[in-house]
This record gives structure tokens, sequence and C-alpha cells, in this order.
């Protein structure tokens, strides 16, 4: 998903409301957009990693665990980074 998907996707959240909310989510979109990027790098380096063991290229496994670590953090990371941006924009009141 490159970055105009990703903004498309989460538009509600970035103009939601009024003047004030705009403001206000941006900044926290931008956070969700920073931690899907560092989702799909995690997966891709491990995908990486997979993919080089299997066509028999080198093997470490201490690396694939900390890969495997990283990609749950960044994981855990993107969620916790969706629910704040939805939490707050359903929080956000309405422009009057």
């Amino acid at each position: 998903m490159d970055r105009d998907d990703f903004r498309n996707r989460y538009r509600h959240l970035q103009y939601g409301g009024g003047t004030m909310a705009r403001r206000r989510s941006r900044p926290r979109c931008e956070h969700v957009l920073e931690a899907e990027t560092r989702l799909a790098n995690a997966l891709e380096y491990l995908n990486t990693l997979k993919w080089s063991a299997i066509m028999g290229g080198p093997y470490d496994s201490e690396e694939y665990d900390r890969a495997i670590l990283a990609y749950r953090r960044a994981a855990r990371a993107a969620q916790v980074a969706r629910h704040v941006a939805q939490t707050s924009a359903a929080q956000t009141p309405a422009a009057a």
C-alpha cells in the first residue's frame, strides 16, 4: 500500500469535522502512516529472510527470530496507532 492509498483510506480521519478537527486529526493520521510504514518494512524484511532461507541462501535463526519480534512489535504499534486515531476521531466534536 503506497502513501496515496493509505491517505485515501484514512481520509475521514484527516478531514473529519471542522477546522479544529482537521488540525488535530492530521498528526494522528501521520502517526498511523508512520506505524503502517514500519509494519510494511518489517514484513518485507521478514519475507526476505524467509525466502532467502527457502532458496538455499544463508539462514541465521537468531536474525530470523529478531525479525519476527520486530514484526510483532510493529504490528502491535500499528494496531495501537489505528485504535488511537479512530477513538480520537470519534471523540472530536463536530464543528458548529
